[in-house]
């Protein structure tokens, strides 16, 4: 009787166990997304994860995100923003967690920035090429501005773009490991 239980336990163990292996071959997906408690947050990991290619350290205040950028108070649920202090350098990073059913109103106003900001670079050709690589990012209710790279003023545009669109690319590669990707 004793050999018979133990056989039947170890049959079903075996079973068991032989359906949860069961699937579609992959192995089980790990959580990829860091946690985070505020917006500001992952801009600090932007910025400590772009190192020296960020050179945004003025904080931007509701006043300046509203009459610069457009983006209404009544907008934004959380944000985070820098820029550059320095007048010929044009970094800047803004992420805002858009209020709800606001992330479109955001990016529509990130949008016009970008196209007036485009405009007024012309006058400081060492950011042209970092203007046209800036990425105006959105992820769900997350809308970001990124405006960052290096600017060597020895290479050629071709260059200084692909280094600026790096530096981006990578920004929001820092934003997806917080908020993953929708």
């Amino acid at each position: 009787m004793f050999k018979k239980l133990t056989i039947l336990l170890i049959s079903a163990a075996v079973a068991a166990a032989a359906l949860t292996s069961c699937g579609d071959g992959k192995a089980p997906a790990e959580e990829s997304t860091k946690a985070y408690s505020t917006v500001a947050d992952i801009g600090k990991a932007v910025k400590s994860g772009l190192g020296e290619d960020y050179r945004a350290s003025l904080e931007i205040d509701s006043e300046v995100l509203d009459a610069m950028f457009g983006v209404k108070a009544e907008w934004v649920a959380d944000y985070f923003g820098e820029m550059a202090e320095i007048g010929n350098d044009n970094d800047r990073f803004i992420l805002v967690k858009a209020s709800e059913g606001h992330s479109s109103d955001v990016k529509a106003a990130f949008d016009d920035y970008m196209e007036f900001d485009f405009n007024a670079e012309r006058q400081y050709p060492q950011n042209v090429q970092k203007t046209k690589a800036a990425q105006i990012y959105q992820n769900g209710d997350f809308v970001a501005l990124i405006i960052t790279g290096p600017v060597d003023q020895n290479a050629d545009d071709s260059t200084n773009y692909t280094n600026a669109l790096n530096s981006n690319l990578k920004a929001v590669s820092i934003i997806e490991e917080y908020i993953g990707k929708k």
